[in-house]
């Protein structure tokens, strides 16, 4: 069996990032790899003492410091991983596996704090071993100092795709070459196999569940003012909630039973579609920034391919639609999946 590695964001602190990384690890099992995720980690002592300190808080701490540990837990369990001390790559491991694959999620947005040009481009494997699935720019333009590393990294890749057309577009723009805009691994797996591993959490007959990385816009406040007033609604983002600390398991319940999802991220909207929950989606706001809606691209992609542009809620509504028509995203989603198998089988051989 060939072996082949993930290289992706790492960190116990992202729903979105936990879920593409097990989407992206079941997509390769498929194909009878067996399959590591890299993880890197900081010196042991530093390590430990962190390790020790989340699990000690989490049963006594707070409800931040517990789904922290969820997310641990979830990687522990559900993704096979190996860690890495440092920032680079050791030789042995180069030599262990037959592909690397950096993705999904926003590896290749140079404005993230955690961006590493060699690791990110695999520039620490020969050219022949290096598999780019679904990465995100993340950004609709590219800042001009990052332009002929970005072109040069990508030069690497026999093969290019992208989560978003924006994306697609800059990568065209850099190399002159194709670039196949695919979807996220997330809806890759289907609504069953994601129900797999869900994990029920007890929750009122009728609830709106509210997602926002951000803080709660004018918008956000107005959906919810006009929304079903039978409905209870569950804030994931409050950290005095006991569903602050969901598990990722747990949150995959939490979408797939809501009356409507609210929410501001990527992959809270793309579990909506695949879930077929309605769902609204809005701009990432920040009150010292007004809006923060240099991400949404991924947005205008996902809900541009599956018919939903209307989901997309940049201002103030009328009313709120609990009824959300799927008949195109169920049609398109399939095909998109086809799309994917047929990349990695290109770029597998």
């Amino acid at each position: 069996m060939k072996k082949i590695a993930i290289v992706t964001l790492s960190g116990d602190y992202n729903y979105g990032n936990r879920f593409q990384n097990y989407a992206v690890q079941e997509i390769l099992k498929r194909k009878n790899f067996d399959v590591d995720t890299i993880i890197y980690i900081e010196r042991v002592p530093v390590r430990l003492i962190r390790f020790f300190y989340k699990y000690i808080t989490a049963l006594f701490g707070d409800y931040e410091s517990r789904r922290n540990t969820g997310m641990m837990r979830f990687t522990r369990k559900r993704i096979s991983h190996v860690n890495v001390l440092g920032r680079g790559i050791p030789a042995r491991l180069t030599k262990r596996y037959d592909y690397f694959v950096v993705g999904s999620d926003q590896v290749w947005n140079p404005k993230l704090k955690e961006f590493n040009y060699q690791r990110f481009f695999l520039r620490f494997c020969d050219k022949s071993k290096r598999v780019c699935l679904s990465p995100s720019i993340g950004l609709d333009s590219l800042p001009e100092k990052y332009i002929e590393l970005f072109r040069e990294g990508l030069s690497g890749f026999e093969h290019l795709s992208c989560r978003e057309e924006k994306g697609s577009q800059l990568i065209r723009q850099l190399t002159g070459r194709e670039c196949e805009t695919l979807i996220d691994p997330t809806l890759a797996l289907t609504a069953e196999e994601w129900r797999k591993i869900e994990q029920e959490r007890q929750v009122p007959e009728k609830y709106i569940l509210l997602f926002l990385l951000g803080e709660k816009s004018d918008v956000v406040k107005d959906i919810l003012a006009k929304a079903d007033s039978d409905c209870t609604v569950i804030d994931v983002g409050d950290k005095k909630s006991a569903y602050h600390a969901v598990t990722p398991e747990e949150l995959l319940y939490l979408i797939d039973h809501a009356k409507l999802v609210i929410t501001d991220s990527f992959h809270l909207t793309a579990f909506s579609i695949n879930f077929n929950v309605p769902f609204y989606v809005v701009d990432r706001f920040d009150s010292k920034n007004e809006t923060n809606n240099q991400m949404n691209s991924r947005i205008i992609s996902l809900t541009g391919m599956c018919g939903l542009e209307d989901r997309y809620i940049t201002g103030l509504v009328d009313q709120i639609d609990f009824d959300c028509d799927f008949t195109s995203a169920n049609r398109e989603l399939p095909e998109q999946r086809m799309k994917l198998e047929k990349y990695l089988e290109e770029c597998l051989g």
